[in-house]
């Protein structure tokens, strides 16, 4: 091998101060046997064109990591996106994910940059600003609330569950653009799991009675904030981000009628279940942020929105077909 190096550099050697090499400056550091380079520093032999002496380095071609070696420097910022996307899986290993979300700059650019500065974040806000306001009305809107549609919990019930249900399957089975539904498990895991214990907090912390309810009672005290209410939006900002407003706004309207209906049931004041509202929303908009950004949309709402156009493109065709026709 090192017979043939000298007999490669004769030939390609060119006129004048550049030539072309093919011999390690180093020829200790090669196994003849093997033909590699035992040398610990490989940057020598990074890139087949040194653009200081502009020596082309034929060895270098032959080595399969001397492509990973090659790549120019990068700017700041691009150096920076491919260190997030070199970054080890979040969920892989207990390190990766304090990691990614006890990381600084993680919620900075995805949490407070995609989300809290984001029109989005005007649904969370405008639920707790409701809540605030209502709250002197509170009484005198769950009595006459109360009851309208026969005071059963059922309907509430059912529509947390369809909701919740929804979330998880449209998450694991329609993953948005971008996303993948090993992610997606643990975006959904930790939005609920972060809504449900602030809602146990503050359940425990502001110890509210229940409409008609005698305090110190079994769920005596358990009224603010309303859990339906915040597992249901908590799902429906998850069905928003992950599928689009085409599935999202009639998973929040089915979330808007679970709520009112843990008023008209007699189990929460208005304030209870606008801000159980508002901390589902959060709670799933920051998770959601934290692993997807603003959050590429797609999954089911991008099949079904494809098919609505088909139908579309469709229809419009036939009418072409039949004014061509007649």
């Amino acid at each position: 091998m090192m017979i043939a190096g000298l007999v490669a550099s004769l030939l390609l050697q060119g006129d004048g101060g550049n030539s072309v090499s093919v011999i390690p400056p180093d020829l200790a550091a090669f196994d003849d046997s093997a033909g590699v380079c035992l040398s610990e520093s490989r940057s020598l032999f990074a890139h087949p064109l040194n653009p200081e002496t502009a020596e082309f380095d034929l060895l270098a071609l032959a080595r399969p990591w001397s492509v990973s070696e090659a790549l120019p420097d990068f700017p700041a910022q691009d150096r920076a996106s491919q260190d997030l996307e070199s970054t080890a899986d979040p969920h892989d290993s207990f390190t990766g994910f304090f990691e990614t979300h006890f990381s600084s700059r993680a919620w900075k650019e995805y949490v407070w940059e995609d989300y809290l500065t984001e029109p989005s974040v005007l649904l969370p806000a405008g639920l707790a600003l409701s809540a605030v306001l209502i709250h002197p009305w509170d009484k005198r809107l769950e009595t006459h609330w109360h009851g309208l549609l026969g005071g059963k919990q059922i309907y509430s019930n059912m529509g947390q569950y369809i909701l919740v249900g929804s979330a998880i399957l449209t998450g694991i089975l329609f993953p948005g653009d971008g996303r993948n539904a090993w992610d997606e498990t643990w975006t959904i895991g930790e939005s609920f799991a972060a809504s449900s214990l602030t809602v146990a907090v503050l359940k425990a912390a502001v110890g509210r009675p229940r409409p008609g309810s005698t305090p110190g009672t079994k769920n005596g005290t358990h009224s603010f904030p309303s859990g339906h209410s915040t597992a249901a939006f908590t799902s429906a900002t998850l069905i928003d981000r992950n599928s689009g407003p085409l599935v999202g706004i009639p998973a929040y309207l089915l979330a808007g009628f679970t709520a009112f209906e843990r008023v008209e049931a007699g189990r929460h004041y208005p304030s209870d279940v606008l801000a159980g509202a508002s901390i589902g929303a959060l709670s799933a908009g920051i998770f959601d942020s934290l692993h997807w950004g603003k959050g590429p949309e797609g999954g089911i709402g991008r099949a079904l929105a494809d098919l609505q156009i088909n139908f579309l493109d469709r229809l419009h065709g036939a009418e072409l077909a039949w004014e061509t026709r007649f």
